[in-house]
């Protein structure tokens, strides 16, 4: 599965950071969009309060700003 295999991916950049072969930012960007994959798979759930909880957590997890991302989905249900 898709997600399974960016979340492996931002694992591996992990160690590679941590080896000093690799820059934080390319971790950053293989976890966010590890986090943006994971919150679209969640959004698929057939059990909607567990849906719309999950895919909101994976996606201030990828943005690292929950006030943006309440801000957006206030927006959305208003």
């Amino acid at each position: 599965m898709l997600v399974d295999e960016l979340d492996e991916r931002a694992w591996d950049v992990q160690d590679e950071v941590t080896a000093g072969r690799a820059p934080q930012e390319a971790y950053i960007v293989a976890f966010s969009l590890a986090r943006a994959a994971s919150a679209v798979w969640f959004a698929l759930d057939s059990d909607e309060l567990h849906a719309a909880l999950e895919a909101v957590n994976e996606a201030q997890a990828a943005r690292g700003d929950l006030a943006g991302v309440r801000r957006r989905v206030q927006s959305l249900l208003t």
